[in-house]
């Protein structure tokens, strides 16, 4: 009986350990030595984080999310994290990064609604961008 209660407390923290291996934060390289991005897996938000190799100075600026309008205008988001408070289930991993074969770009997956979208790094601040590919 005593060997019966210690596996009923034991179990569940061995489980509630496993849950939490999955990392918050991810950083993915990019073909440019001195740009990589970071995401916050569970949130989808993204930064893209700079490091000199020659200067030393270490530059992290967060990726906005841009609205796509029906005149093939662009509308700025002040935060991707107002787009997600209607699909707020902040889990670690839901949100995963994937490299294209242009290199200022990745594809973002929510993987657990399937929404996909588009990254966009570029030394350019203006050019930095992060939009919902809509399907048709």
């Amino acid at each position: 009986m005593k060997n019966l209660i210690v596996l009923l407390f034991i179990i569940p923290i061995f489980s509630f350990a496993q849950e939490c291996k999955i990392p918050k934060y991810k950083v993915y390289p990019t073909e440019n030595k001195e740009v990589s991005l970071k995401l916050d897996s569970a949130t989808g938000e993204v930064w893209q984080v700079e490091i000199g190799v020659e200067t030393g100075e270490e530059i992290a600026s967060k990726i906005d999310f841009i609205s796509n309008k029906t005149d093939s205008t662009f509308e700025k988001v002040t935060d991707f994290s107002d787009v997600m408070k209607n699909f707020r289930v902040a889990q670690n991993g839901r949100f995963e990064l994937f490299p294209t074969n242009n290199i200022y770009e990745f594809l973002m997956v929510d993987t657990i609604l399937g929404t996909t979208y588009q990254v966009q790094w570029h030394n350019q601040q203006e050019k930095r961008l992060i939009s919902a590919i809509t399907d048709y």
